[in-house]
């Protein structure tokens, strides 16, 4: 009898400690939302786009990589200013909501403390991932790389085909 009730207990602590595995917070699942970080985009916003995105020290780049688009950029300064860059002219941008690549912007501005995050790990097709949903943005993350796989934002949705981390 002591046996059985001491082996149940040991089980009971091997379960309860098995899934009390923690969970990363979204501050450790957004790192990649840092200076070095370049990725090559997908955009669905309406119509497809490719793009390549940069985050630098004191601004965010989106750098359109289609044949449409080639030659075309939006800088994001830290202090909110936006730029539409056509080779080396610059054409400042008013502040205004309206403008389709503050969204594009905003996928990898997104701030960790001020919504409420459910976060789940998953693993789809093989790949083991973490899928963070807010009111606003869906996220999905690797949780190999902590690098993000796709991002979605109302209809908008950015596919992550590649993504890497340069250190300075």
């Amino acid at each position: 009898m002591k046996k059985r009730i001491a082996f149940l207990i040991i089980l009971f602590l091997s379960l309860l400690f098995a899934s009390c595995a923690g969970k990363p917070n979204m501050e450790a699942l957004l790192s990649y939302q840092r200076p070095g970080t370049v990725c090559a985009l997908r955009i669905t916003d309406g119509e497809v786009f490719y793009a390549q995105l940069r985050i630098e020290e004191k601004e965010m780049r989106i750098i359109f990589t289609d044949e449409k688009r080639e030659g075309l950029s939006y800088r994001l300064k830290n202090d909110g200013t936006l730029s539409l860059f056509f080779e080396e002219t610059e054409i400042p941008l008013a502040s205004s909501e309206l403008i389709k690549c503050k969204r594009w912007f905003s996928a990898f501005s997104v701030s960790a403390g001020e919504n409420i995050w459910k976060i789940k790990k998953e693993t789809l097709g093989g790949i083991s991932l973490y899928i963070c949903k807010d009111s606003v943005f869906t996220l999905y993350i690797d949780a190999v790389s902590g690098l993000p796989l796709k991002i979605e934002v109302g209809n908008m949705t950015v596919d992550v085909l590649s993504c890497s981390i340069v250190e300075s």
